[in-house]
Parts: C-alpha cells; sequence; structure tokens
C-alpha cells in the first residue's frame, strides 16, 4: 500500500509502481499498518548494491527468488557479511524448493545448503509475509530498547507502538 500525497487515502501498490521504481532507481513508500517503509526493487546487482551502501545505517529486509538468490546471496555474503546474518537474514520466495530439476534450472536447496545461517526460504507469499512482519516487529522492540536506554523516550514510544501494530 502506497499514501496517494494529494488525497493522503492508501491505494495499492501497483505493478508500474515497481517498473518505475526499478527504471528511476527510487524508493518507493509503502505503508505497513500504517507504518513508513522503503521499498526497493532493483534490476541490477550494481543497483541493489549501492542501495545497501547508501543505508549501511538501516536495518534491511532482503527479499529474493531462488534462482536470483542463486548469484546475489555469495555476493551479498562477501560484500556485506554485516547486513546478511543469523539476526538479519535474506528471505528466498523460492518457486522451486521441491528436490528435482524443473525447466533446466537446479533446485534451489542445492546453492542454499552453504548459506543455511544466513537466509531463510518460502514457497508460499502469506508464510514470508508473517515471518518479515515478525522480523519487523522484533526490529521495532530492539530499537525501541535501544532509544529507551538512551533515554530517547518519545522515539522509544514510537517503535514500541510500531512493533505492536
Amino acid at each position: 500500500m502506497t499514501t496517494d500525497p494529494t488525497t493522503g487515502y492508501d491505494v495499492s501498490l501497483r505493478e508500474e509502481d515497481i517498473a518505475n521504481s526499478i527504471h528511476c532507481n527510487v524508493p518507493i513508500i509503502v505503508r505497513l499498518d500504517g507504518i513508513p517503509f522503503m521499498l526497493r526493487a532493483f534490476d541490477t546487482v550494481d543497483n541493489c548494491f549501492e542501495a545497501i551502501e547508501n543505508n549501511a545505517d538501516k536495518r534491511l529486509f532482503m527479499i529474493t527468488s531462488g534462482s536470483k538468490g542463486r548469484m546475489l546471496v555469495p555476493a551479498l555474503k562477501t560484500n556485506f557479511p554485516e547486513h546478511i546474518t543469523r539476526n538479519y537474514p535474506m528471505y528466498i520466495f523460492c518457486g522451486n524448493m521441491h528436490m528435482i530439476r524443473a525447466a533446466g534450472v537446479e533446485p534451489a536447496h542445492m546453492w542454499a545448503e552453504d548459506f543455511v545461517d544466513d537466509l531463510i526460504m518460502f514457497n508460499h507469499e502469506h508464510d514470508l509475509l508473517a515471518r518479515i512482519l515478525l522480523d519487523t516487529a522484533d526490529y521495532f522492540t530492539t530499537k525501541g530498547d535501544q532509544l529507551n536506554q538512551e533515554n530517547k523516550l518519545e522515539s522509544a514510544r514510537h517503535h514500541y507502538q510500531w512493533a505492536q501494530s
């Protein structure tokens, strides 16, 4: 969902929004339960790496397909090991989690075994969304705790509220 800046109403994220984001190499602001997030989609590894470098201070939730992940995950793990860890895994949405070769493509488990501590694989979008929501809530709670310790109480309160949304 995105917010129409002229009306303030939530509108559905459209395919052309994503295509425009890729073409212009800019984020889309999406809202989940009223909480704004930046969504970035990429068609090149270079653009993805640039976005990671430019947002090194942020918690990144990275999602890729199994076929793209075969190339992307090893490169990300090599170049940005702090962004793909057991605490900050990459999410793989995979249509071929079966143990057979399909349409000339090796099953994802063949390459993913080398990164078992660094990624979580899903073959259903609802499971992926549920996990991202749980991990997002955990992030907001952890960040709220940190802000609370720093005596930034108003910001901590917002993070705790976001975690409950």
